[in-house]
């Protein structure tokens, strides 16, 4: 049956005489019931809708089109470069990662050290897989990720700012350890790190734990820890 075919019957339910009365406010019923359900289903879906397209250019923002993620193990770059450059996987740009976990802290304030994974990168490699530098608030007057992230200079979320109590251009104390705990023991070292850029990505858990260094600095810090992840674009 044609959907004309279906209208015409719904119509004609509805100019039904006095006497079927019973019937015709029921369907009347039932078409304001269906019309009320379509209605909210039709925002639900716009709403869940809007929801994924923000969602997914807030995780956009940070994470690049794909990750090569070792779980923590070493990434042997020398076996793995010939494969992403090869033309057959049409990869445009790639970025090694280092990771690490460190406690940052402000020596000007009496509070506890903040728990943060940093990273090491390549600037230029970073600015092409993803909008790293784009989420840079400060400095507000034009910033190239590789003016930012050199030497002792590091870039930090804006969560991370505020809970250390730092701005710009501050310098904070970076404690780090390349020894693994042995009884519950560890031996820190420090380093003075500056704050040469803050960064926003509109996703609280991210801009109030990360920080990103050099891959010379990294390499100072932990030089026994290797290539972790690789981001592709």
């Amino acid at each position: 049956m044609t959907p004309k075919n279906f209208l015409l019957i719904a119509i004609r339910y509805l100019r039904t005489k006095q006497k079927n009365s019973a019937i015709k406010s029921m369907i009347k019923v039932c078409m304001l019931g269906i019309f009320i359900a379509t209605c909210a289903l039709a925002l639900v879906v716009s709403v869940m809708q809007g929801f994924e397209t923000a969602t997914h250019e807030k995780m956009q923002s940070i994470y690049p089109d794909l990750i090569i993620d070792s779980h923590n193990q070493s990434l042997d770059m020398n076996k793995l470069s010939p494969i992403l450059e090869s033309p057959s996987y049409h990869i445009a740009h790639y970025s090694e990662q280092y990771t690490a976990q460190a406690l940052l802290y402000n020596d000007e304030y009496e509070q506890a050290p903040t728990v943060i994974c940093i990273k090491g990168v390549d600037p230029n490699k970073e600015t092409a897989v993803s909008k790293l530098e784009q989420k840079i608030v400060q400095p507000s007057n034009g910033h190239v990720l590789s003016n930012i992230i050199h030497n002792d200079h590091i870039l930090i979320g804006n969560k991370l700012a505020q809970n250390l109590n730092s701005s710009l251009h501050d310098k904070l104390q970076l404690l780090y350890t390349d020894e693994e705990p042995e009884q519950l023991h560890v031996t820190f070292q420090k380093k003075k790190v500056t704050i040469a850029g803050i960064f926003k990505t509109g996703i609280d858990e991210y801009d109030s734990n990360i920080a990103y260094c050099s891959i010379k600095l990294f390499q100072q810090l932990f030089p026994d820890n290797r290539i972790t992840q690789v981001y592709i674009k």
